[in-house]
């Protein structure tokens, strides 16, 4: 009799363990894009490289939110926010679902189709600052339950904190990477720890002397992120 009470017990618990499963939201990923569009960047990005970091990939019901934003020789660039809720697996219509898909997808699409095709080369490129806003706004962010910036650049800054076209200013960051870092967390600071928070860096060289630079700045980005607490992975 014992037995029995037992069983039924656990299958009581098992069936309500279920029912809370079923009926509890899946959660919410947050992704930053950050597209280089200066002259020394031209790479089109498709809607292909950004999807695959998102769970809704393999599970439609996951919620994602993807800003999109141009680097340019400005500072502050038009950015655009592209989301859709989660779900769970109890209320959710699938056929409502697919469509709001299908149309999250298309909107990101869009977007990367005016960037891809709107006005390249600029005389500076604020990377370093993009980053900033980019990563202050994501460690901000509630509704996010993981976190991820990409970042599509050659990682050739030129700005009036350094200019990586400069050789010199190669051999100095080289020499003393601490004093840029100093320079980039008095003007251009991160607020909060970046534990938990990924950063994907993508490029493809197409020549010896853009390697070596990509090289340079993209090791230096990979060390500064990482000691602020963020997982920085080179492609």
């Amino acid at each position: 009799m014992k037995k029995l009470l037992l069983v039924i017990t656990g299958i009581i618990l098992l069936i309500t363990h279920s029912c809370k499963t079923a009926t509890k939201n899946r959660d919410t990923d947050c992704a930053f894009v950050l597209i280089d569009v200066t002259d020394s960047f031209n790479e089109a990005i498709s809607l292909n490289t950004i999807l695959p970091l998102l769970r809704l990939s393999q599970d439609s019901l996951y919620g994602a939110k993807v800003t999109i934003s141009p680097i340019t020789n400005l500072r502050f660039n038009h950015s655009k926010s592209i989301s859709i809720p989660s779900e769970n697996m109890m209320e959710h219509n699938e056929f409502d679902r697919k469509r709001a898909l299908q149309a999250f997808k298309a909107k990101i699409d869009s977007c990367l189709h005016n960037l891809n095709n709107g006005v390249r080369g600029t005389d500076g490129s604020y990377i370093f600052f993009a980053m900033a806003n980019a990563l202050n706004d994501l460690t901000g962010c509630k509704e996010c339950d993981t976190k991820t910036l990409i970042l599509y650049s050659d990682c050739r800054e030129n700005s009036k904190l350094f200019d990586s076209y400069d050789k010199e200013s190669i051999k100095y960051i080289q020499k003393y990477p601490e004093r840029i870092i100093a320079l980039l967390d008095k003007n251009w600071p991160i607020e909060k720890s970046l534990e938990g928070v990924r950063i994907y860096i993508e490029h493809h060289p197409t020549s010896t002397v853009e390697d070596d630079i990509f090289f340079i700045m993209s090791r230096f980005m990979q060390s500064y992120y990482q000691a602020k607490g963020a997982t920085v992975l080179i492609n």
